[in-house]
């Protein structure tokens, strides 16, 4: 639902800005004397920032229909909104006649820290909501092994030999302990975690659902589920007959 909200608002920014209107959302020209913002053109720069917003609720989207590659394209996605935003205003907005104007010393206001600041903060701000509320547990399943893992860059993914698995639980409701090394968020729990019940393991788990698989295997205990309670049945049936063959 916040990804849904957050690609409402850059949509609707991004039409605002298209229009050549909202000028006074952009920080540093908003906050800017008159004298300066003359000497760049408020339509052209508006757009600008139009085409970066727009970069930005399509990567958005397209982090929510393909949620295994979420992060990858919420990362390229708020990267090339941000580099768009910065050439477009660095080259292309300036009103004819006054572009040499800055040679006075006074300090434009697309050169002021105020705008690339506000830029820079958005931008982590996005990065930072985004990686809360998105997440995906990736398990696969291969002739020997089978795979658990996440789309984090902050942890790995394990391969497991069927022939090395001694037993596996289906659980409710575990306590999951203590996070060691990996990433927490809305969504997504993953990477070393410690508890009582297992001591040190390691988890790739959904926080909606709280059914789990806990695999008991030569290298150490592996916990991690589905979405839901209906699929994470279905994954740890489809693990029982591949320990079945």
């Amino acid at each position: 639902m916040i990804i849904w909200i957050m690609i409402v608002i850059f949509g609707v920014l991004s039409i605002v800005f298209f229009m050549g209107k909202g000028a006074f959302l952009i920080a540093g020209y908003n906050t800017a004397k008159v004298e300066d913002k003359l000497k760049y053109d408020e339509k052209k720069l508006c757009r600008v920032i139009g085409v970066g917003c727009l970069i930005v609720t399509i990567s958005l989207l397209l982090a929510q229909l393909f949620e295994e590659m979420a992060v990858y394209f919420c990362s390229i996605g708020i990267l090339l909104g941000v580099i768009v935003m910065f050439v477009g205003t660095s080259f292309f907005c300036n009103n004819k006649g006054e572009k040499n104007n800055d040679k006075t010393g006074k300090k434009g206001i697309l050169k002021s820290k105020g705008f690339w600041s506000g830029l820079f903060t958005v931008g982590v701000c996005l990065f930072v909501g985004v990686t809360l509320f998105t997440g995906h547990v990736k398990v696969e399943f291969y002739d020997q092994y089978l795979s658990v893992g996440s789309d984090s860059w902050a942890t790995k993914t394990i391969e497991v030999d069927y022939e090395n698995i001694g037993n596996i639980e289906y659980v409710s409701d575990i306590e999951l302990g203590k996070r060691t090394f990996g990433v927490g968020s809305a969504v997504l729990n993953a990477g070393h975690f410690k508890n009582k019940t297992y001591g040190d393991y390691n988890l790739y788990a959904y926080t909606s659902c709280k059914e789990y698989i806990v695999l008991h295997t030569e290298s150490g205990i592996v916990v991690f589920n589905d979405k839901d309670e209906a699929k994470t049945k279905s994954l740890y049936q489809q693990i029982e007959d591949k320990l079945k063959k």
